[in-house]
């Protein structure tokens, strides 16, 4: 898991940093998906080998799996 962020400077798109402790980018062959959590929101989306991940609420939502969790 990762952190999204909402970036200002980017018209309040959603951004997800996906690099490892040494700074390189997570691959395909180390993971399949990246989750980007922010407060109690979380989406899932395939790790293609970058190291930023962006999309702008309206496409995440179709492009990006949007997480839930059930409380019951």
């Amino acid at each position: 898991m990762k952190t999204l962020r909402v970036r200002a400077d980017r018209d309040n798109a959603l951004v997800v940093y996906a690099r490892k402790g040494n700074g390189e980018p997570y691959t395909s062959d180390e993971t399949d998906y990246i989750i980007g959590v922010d407060g109690n929101r979380a989406f899932m989306f395939d790790c293609t080998g970058l190291t930023e991940y962006w999309s702008t609420e309206q496409t995440a939502e179709k492009r990006w799996v949007k997480l839930t969790r059930e409380v019951g």
